[in-house]
């Protein structure tokens, strides 16, 4: 009914069935400090993707398939956030678990003796940490996988020189497949052992207070201590002794080298008797050394009373010292050139006793 014209209008109306989907993937996600993980977006029909990597400083990335690399240790939750900025679909979501490990070993052991001489048996406590797999090398060409190995034997006896140095190392492998390891060790010193001995000359003292004669034979050695019965006697390298009892007596030889190994020898000496008594017959006192004293002589003697007397019956002598003898005086007075009589009563070691008289002619 009027003169208006006709319009038309268009509306263009757009639909989308493609839903966006947060599909994250991470490899790996599994494996040792420092861990590089590389990650993956998939099908996800998103114009906009945020990757946060669960770490400390909560970093974040805007790349489709980023890198990042994990420096600490632990289990990290990293999450994909996909958006569809052209249309009405909603935000998707995806997380992921990435373990970031590094259980580093570390190698202790303690030795029960790092210094010996000759032998050491050598007792060992594993004290490591975080680690499963093991390597012990001994220094000798021998080696142990255990845990805790059997005590180690050192043996140098025969070795020639004065210091034989062996180190145990242990290495110790970490828990996991990172093949890590720490190492430990412990030097072990074996010195050379003194070899303690000597000769006896002679093996049986048939006279008392004669000497006993006894020779070093020890080697590897720089001092010595000889022992008599359990007191040390003398420094010396070869020594000599007397004894005046019978019977036998203890002798040890202690041979010690400057490194601080000793050995020691013990041997025994027996000290019998031949027992015998003899007086002299004259006796010149004029001072030239030769038979200046009337004395006893003997062996095996123990006690004794030795008297001399002149033609009057007068004591002008007594001893019970058999090493003293008469030197022709008396008062301080030198006595006449004659005949003395003598008496002494002897008892040995033995226990037997004697009693013998006689004369001696002072010759001058």
């Amino acid at each position: 009914n009027t003169c208006n014209k006709r319009d038309s209008a268009f509306l263009f109306v757009r639909t989308d069935t493609n839903r966006v989907h947060a599909t994250a993937q991470a490899v790996p996600t599994f494996g040792c400090k420092p861990l590089n993980v590389q990650f993956l977006a998939f099908n996800n029909n998103a114009t906009s993707l945020v990757w946060n990597f669960g770490d400390k400083n909560n970093s974040t990335s805007n790349l489709v398939n980023p890198n990042f690399i994990y420096t600490d240790t632990g289990f990290f939750k990293i999450t994909l956030i996909a958006t569809d900025t052209n249309t009405c679909n909603r935000v998707d979501t995806s997380s992921i678990v990435v373990h970031s490990i590094f259980d580093y070993p570390i190698s202790r052991f303690k030795v029960s003796d790092s210094l010996a001489c000759s032998k050491l048996n050598v007792s060992l406590t594993n004290l490591s940490q975080n680690a499963v797999r093991y390597l012990w090398t001994f220094g000798d060409n021998s080696t142990s996988t255990l845990f805790q190995p059997p005590p180690h034997y050192f043996d140098t006896t025969f070795f020639n020189s004065n210091l034989s140095l062996f180190r145990i190392q242990l290495v110790a492998y970490d828990s996991t497949k990172c093949i890590y390891s720490d190492t430990d060790y412990h030097d072990i010193k074996i010195f050379k052992m003194p070899n303690a001995d000597f000769k006896i000359n002679p093996s049986v003292l048939l006279k008392p207070d004669s000497l006993f004669s006894f020779f070093n034979k020890s080697y590897n050695a720089d001092n010595y201590q000889w022992i008599i019965d359990d007191n040390i006697v003398s420094n010396a390298t070869d020594f000599y002794q007397s004894w005046y009892s019978l019977g036998s007596h203890k002798v040890c030889l202690i041979s010690n080298s400057e490194l601080g190994c000793s050995d020691t020898i013990c041997k025994s000496v027996e000290i019998d008797v031949d027992i015998s008594i003899g007086v002299p017959n004259a006796f010149s006192p004029d001072g030239d050394g030769q038979n200046d004293y009337f004395k006893v002589y003997g062996y095996g003697i123990d006690k004794l009373d030795f008297r001399v007397f002149n033609r009057w019956g007068q004591l002008v002598f007594q001893t019970d010292d058999r090493h003293i003898g008469w030197d022709g005086t008396f008062n301080g007075k030198q006595q006449e050139m004659e005949v003395y009589a003598w008496t002494v009563n002897v008892t040995f070691l033995t226990g037997e006793k004697r009693k013998l008289k006689g004369n001696v002619t002072l010759v001058r």
